[in-house]
């Protein structure tokens, strides 16, 4: 910190790129320092300077899991929704991270982040969440990313959902009350009719009593017509989501003039 003052106050310039690749800003190599990274703001850094892989400070403040980090630079107006080479945002970035940090997550969604948005190979944030479910398991940012609008369909999640739905049957639950249509879902289909192939029976996990236990959940759950209000609130909450154009729908939800258990009903936070 001291080495670093001293240059800046004899004209080192602040906003010089690295001559190492990838060529980044110099905010960018001391983000996982919140004092450094505030101190450097302070005196003239450019909060939205561009990488090489046109990543703006903010992506390695998320993959050095830096929470006052993040804090910081979206107080000092770093754009949420940048775009990498690959396509892909900071909230991408906090979702396919091995920290999966929910803090972080939660933090880029108050400030806008699209929870929708594509990366390059069409994956959305909770589409790389559900890919590294398995190696690490992070139900509570996957809760979150789908709590604040992310489409739960099986033509977007796919091979990720389906591996998903074999690890941890809460989740698929929390899954269907958002709006997830089992009947979509091609093999799925095949359990009314007990044809469910080997291939399809590891989709689903590898331990029986575990395996078992989903498909005697899915069968009754394809059997099962939902009640009024389930339906109206999957309804409303896709009509928020595309409303909102990729945006948290929880804002708009509790702005709704609507009584606090209904909103809470509609947030699924309601138990």
């Amino acid at each position: 910190m001291d080495v670093i003052q001293e240059l800046i106050k004899n004209g080192a310039n602040i906003n010089l790129k690295s001559t190492s690749t990838p060529r980044q800003p110099l905010l960018h190599l001391v983000v996982d320092s919140t004092e450094l990274t505030r101190y450097m703001l302070d005196e003239g850094a450019k909060v939205n300077a561009l990488d090489e892989m046109h990543e703006t400070p903010l992506f390695p403040a998320v993959r050095a899991d830096n929470v006052s980090g993040v804090q910081l630079l979206l107080s000092r107006g770093v754009r949420v929704n940048e775009v990498n080479d690959d396509y892909r945002t900071a909230l991408h970035l906090a979702a396919a991270s091995v920290n999966n940090s929910l803090e972080i997550t939660e933090l880029l969604l108050q400030h806008g982040a699209e929870v929708n948005a594509f990366d390059r190979y069409l994956n959305t944030p909770l589409v790389l969440t559900l890919r590294n479910y398995i190696l690490q398991p992070n139900k509570k940012v996957a809760r979150c990313l789908i709590q604040h609008g992310s489409l739960i369909k099986y033509k977007l999640c796919s091979e990720a959902l389906e591996w998903t739905i074999g690890t941890d049957l809460e989740l698929l639950q929390f899954a269907i009350s958002a709006g997830l249509r089992l009947c979509r879902v091609p093999w799925v289909r095949e359990l009314l009719c007990e044809t469910v192939s080997r291939k399809q029976w590891h989709i689903i996990g590898q331990d029986n009593e575990h395996k078992q236990r989903v498909i005697d959940y899915v069968r009754t759950e394809l059997q099962h017509v939902h009640s009024l209000s389930t339906s109206c609130r999957i309804v409303i909450r896709e009509h928020l989501i595309h409303a909102n154009n990729g945006h948290s729908i929880l804002a708009g939800i509790r702005c709704l003039p609507l009584p606090q258990t209904l909103k809470e009903y509609l947030q699924l936070t309601d138990g």
